[in-house]
């Protein structure tokens, strides 16, 4: 009865420790291709170069939408320009967000502008001779519904495991 006990929490926690990992790959790789794209753009603009060959040709609605977004704001934290929409208007970073990046020059985040659309965000402070911020954005719709079915792996295959060990144990000492 003892090993049964220690192969239920050993599966347990090979199984939950799986998915804590696999769960923080995911989330981790949705900031991909945001971070590439902030740090071009940050470069450029501190360069003074111009931000046209990066901004998308059409908005982005961030509630529907799994394409990349693009917020810039000034030194004032006052949206400049952006590819994005949610309800028809460009929505604004909260004060926060940006101050952070201001502190650690960038600021990598879950937003969450309105219940139930979140986005993986990366803000850069842009230095230089114009100043202010870059945020760029997506979904995270694509990595949340991976994650949910990761979580039911794992929970399938702790499922099965337990009443597998159980016969095993009975098996065995007979």
């Amino acid at each position: 009865m003892r090993k049964t006990i220690l192969s239920f929490i050993l599966v347990s926690i090979l199984c939950s420790g799986i998915y804590i990992t696999g769960q923080q790959v995911l989330r981790r790789s949705a900031n991909s291709p945001q971070e590439e794209i902030a740090s071009q753009i940050a470069a450029q603009l501190a360069g003074d170069k111009k931000i046209d060959k990066f901004m998308p040709n059409t908005s982005v609605d961030i509630a529907t939408s799994p394409d990349t977004f693009i917020m810039l704001y000034n030194d004032n934290q006052e949206m400049t320009i952006s590819s994005t929409l949610l309800n028809g208007s460009a929505p604004r970073l909260p004060k926060d967000i940006l101050n952070y990046a201001k502190d650690h020059t960038e600021n990598k985040l879950t937003w969450e502008p309105v219940p139930g659309v979140r986005t993986a965000l990366i803000v850069k402070r842009i230095e230089g001779k114009n100043p202010g911020y870059v945020a760029v954005g997506r979904s995270l719709t694509g990595t949340e519904r991976n994650t949910l079915y990761l979580g039911l792996l794992m929970l399938t295959i702790w499922l099965v495991s337990l009443p597998t060990l159980i016969f095993l144990y009975k098996r065995k000492k007979k």
